[in-house]
């Protein structure tokens, strides 16, 4: 490199850093103390102190502005305790609701034979999980892309901006606020701020998981009525079992690459994004929804590995009707 460029480079940088100060100072000027903390923390590498979390559609512009300037101040975010209020009870009960309706869709379609066992825990996974993907992943992608708010092209943004729009603010927290499922994703954010926005990389997996996850439950969950209510001759049995196992063992891997993809990569850069500061943010927002998604993937790739041993050693898979046990009498002969 030559000397000139050399000292264009140094200019340039130059001039980037004093604008990003003039930008703060005008900032600190107007009274909005949070983004000068946000800026020394990245500055001087001194963690931020705690600030009040942004209400979505602030009534005033002195509201707005602090919202926008607390955007990416992790410490806004983390610094919210749990309140066991009537929002939090609602936001509790909208994420449970799915399984109670896989419950029912379970005892309705699924006939109650004990032979039935095997059937219907997959359809009551399958059509949770369907109803999980739909419903509430999918009214996060909803917000990611169509609720925002307007910040300042020229403010500091950190990380990947989401659809390279540098002058919104993308997800949740900025949906409106008669939204239950708005609220909803504002609850979990406070365990995984992630959620409360865009992030690009939760985006990409939750688009497959939408958009490929749920579809997949859902021919699973069609599959299992079928074959629960002798529908199907014997041969075409054998295919919507083996086409059902194939469609499940497929999708409980994805499952848990995607579990892998959006929570390794954040422990190990020491999870910045995630509020363990209560018992409820560590072991029900995160660990129970989070590791339904694991240990029950894990299953379903035991059982079928069970059933495809069972349909090479001669015996009958228990997906078309054979026995638990008549699988381990084939095995030992």
């Amino acid at each position: 490199m030559s000397l000139k460029d050399s000292v264009e480079s140094v200019l340039t940088i130059a001039q980037t850093q004093l604008s990003k100060i003039a930008s703060h100072i005008h900032l600190d000027f107007l009274g909005i103390h949070p983004v000068a903390h946000t800026y020394s923390h990245y500055v001087d590498h001194q963690q931020p102190p705690a600030a009040v979390f942004p209400t979505p559609h602030a009534a005033n512009a002195d509201n707005k502005i602090v919202q926008q300037a607390l955007l990416y101040d992790y410490s806004a975010i983390m610094a919210q305790p749990f309140v066991l209020d009537l929002p939090t009870v609602l936001c509790l009960v909208m994420a449970f609701l799915p399984m109670l309706i896989a419950y029912i869709m379970g005892k309705r379609l699924i006939p109650g034979a004990d032979s039935a066992a095997l059937p219907r825990l997959l359809f009551l996974w399958h059509a949770y999980d369907a109803l999980t993907h739909f419903l509430i992943e999918g009214s996060f992608l909803y917000h990611c892309f169509f609720s925002s708010i307007t910040i300042s092209a020229a403010q500091s943004r950190f990380g990947p901006v989401f659809l390279n729009n540098r002058d919104r603010a993308y997800g949740a927290t900025y949906g409106p606020a008669w939204d239950p499922t708005a609220r909803l994703w504002q609850e979990y954010a406070k365990a995984d701020h992630r959620w409360g926005g865009a992030d690009p990389t939760v985006v990409s997996i939750e688009l497959l998981t939408v958009l490929l996850g749920g579809p997949a439950a859902t021919y699973i969950c069609y599959n299992l009525y079928l074959l629960a209510n002798g529908r199907l001759g014997g041969r075409q049995r054998g295919v919507v079992a083996g086409r059902t196992w194939l469609v499940a063992a497929c999708l409980a891997t994805a499952e848990l690459y995607g579990g892998f993809m959006t929570f390794v990569p954040e422990w190990l850069a020491g999870s910045p994004a995630l509020n363990t500061s209560h018992w409820m943010y560590t072991f029900v927002y995160l660990t129970f929804f989070n590791g339904l998604w694991v240990i029950v993937p894990f299953w379903v790739l035991w059982r079928a590995a069970d059933e495809v041993t069972r349909a090479f050693v001669g015996g009958t898979p228990e997906l078309i009707g054979g026995a638990a046990v008549s699988g381990g009498s084939s095995r030992k002969k």
